[in-house]
């Protein structure tokens, strides 16, 4: 069962902000919103909120590309633009059903995630808000590739058994999303236990009926 967009997501963020200098920006913001987005008609909903979400994080999008510009290695840069670019994707699914309004963001966050582990690899917490970013980008098995790895080399690490848990359901694997939910109860969850409660209510019939088919 695939997490509804429409609402606020169960999905445990846990990336670490790096507080980065804001620059001067020389353009207007109707300008860097359209530059920024590449959709323009996605944030013309006549209600203003999808430009409300532009108009928030535009200005550290842009100031922190500036400073990319100059340091296109930062690890520190590149992680934050992939978390300003997460945050606003997930603001934007929330005022918007349609996916097609987030999806840039998403992409971008990939984007920049990506390049932020393969300067420095390994953090669980960048991973994992990496995995997320993946997920709603659509790549479920790219999101689902990075959770595995934090799982394995942190076995006790809770946020990455919340999420592989959703993950695994939104595709079908209904006895590994399960275990993972268990995982994440046994270990404190790494977020609302309520969510992974509800998640094996939903798969432990299933999952019972094609373990014990014929």
């Amino acid at each position: 069962m695939a997490i509804n967009k429409r609402k606020a997501s169960p999905i445990v963020k846990i990336g670490i902000w790096v507080i980065s200098a804001m620059l001067v920006l020389s353009f207007t913001l109707p300008m860097l919103i359209d530059g920024l987005s590449g959709n323009t008609g996605a944030t013309n909903t006549g209600t203003g909120q999808l430009d409300a979400t532009a108009a928030k994080f535009g200005p550290s999008v842009q100031a922190l590309e500036q400073q990319l510009a100059s340091q296109p290695t930062s690890y520190t840069v590149l992680a934050s633009l992939g978390n300003t670019y997460f945050d606003w994707g997930m603001e934007a699914q929330q005022v918007s059903p349609d996916t097609g309004a987030s999806r840039p963001m998403w992409n971008s966050a990939v984007t920049y995630y990506d390049r932020a582990l393969e300067v420095q690899p390994g953090d669980p917490n960048v991973m994992t808000d990496a995995s997320i970013a993946h997920f709603y980008s659509g790549d479920a098995v790219g999101a689902i590739a990075i959770i595995e790895a934090v799982i394995a080399d942190n076995p006790d690490f809770a946020p990455g058994y919340f999420n592989a848990a959703i993950f695994y359901e939104a595709i079908g694997r209904n006895a590994e999303a399960l275990a993972a939910a268990r995982k994440a109860l046994a270990l404190g969850t790494g977020g609302d236990p309520q969510v992974m409660n509800d998640l094996i209510a939903r798969v432990s019939t299933g999952t019972v009926e094609t373990t014990t088919a014929p």
